[in-house]
């Protein structure tokens, strides 16, 4: 898989690797996020990062769970030290002790920026020259 699709990122001393999502997913899970980010009564404003270390502090079990399963699953996150995908509380568990679970959530904000800033500056660029 090309370097462009797939990304190998270490965070604190653990590698993992990521996967480009299309841009239908990508801009899906924006969609997603900015209506659970209103439903929860969250700021929107702000930079695309902002909101996502906001999504993953405020909002319910339930929701944190979709997006952070929604966003791992579509990038097909893999911790490439015990080769497991992190599609389960299972493989999180495993791979995550108490200590650094935050990294799951270092992971996530790595999953937006390769996958969803992309496409969401792709649409800025149609903003701009559809509404002058």
């Amino acid at each position: 898989m090309s370097d462009e699709m797939q990304k190998k990122i270490e965070i604190n001393g653990k590698h993992y690797s990521i996967v480009r999502m299309n841009a239908f997913d990508a801009i899906h899970f924006k969609l997603r996020m900015a209506e659970l980010l209103a439903k929860h009564g969250v700021n929107l404003s702000g930079s695309l990062m902002e909101a996502g270390g906001r999504m993953f502090a405020m909002l319910n079990e339930q929701d944190h769970d979709e997006i952070l399963f929604r966003l791992l699953n579509t990038s097909q996150a893999q911790s490439l030290d015990n080769d497991l995908y992190l599609d389960s509380w299972e493989a999180l568990n495993i791979t995550f002790k108490p200590v650094d679970i935050t990294d799951v959530y270092l992971l996530g904000l790595e999953c937006i920026k390769f996958s969803i800033l992309p496409v969401v500056e792709g649409l800025k660029k149609i903003l701009v020259w559809t509404c002058p």
